[in-house]
């Protein structure tokens, strides 16, 4: 589930979750934004960049995606 929920569609329901905008709201949304956009990782010697999804070993992931789910199945 972590590597499948694309950025925008991940941002939109943490958005959602988060409830009306605000500047708390806004900088928690711009500062996973970068973290979703600058995940880098190292396979077989080799530097990658995530484009979609986030990697399981991030603290905030689990809630991440348990928010996503609570959206989506709603």
């Amino acid at each position: 589930m972590y590597t499948n929920i694309s950025h925008p569609k991940g941002l939109s329901a943490v958005r959602e979750a988060l409830g009306s905008s605000n500047i708390l709201n806004d900088v928690v949304l711009e500062l996973l934004n970068l973290s979703l956009k600058n995940n880098d990782f190292l396979f077989n010697g080799e530097w990658y960049i995530q484009n979609t999804g986030t990697s399981m070993g991030r603290d905030w992931a689990p809630h991440y995606t348990d928010i996503y789910m609570a959206i989506f199945e709603k």
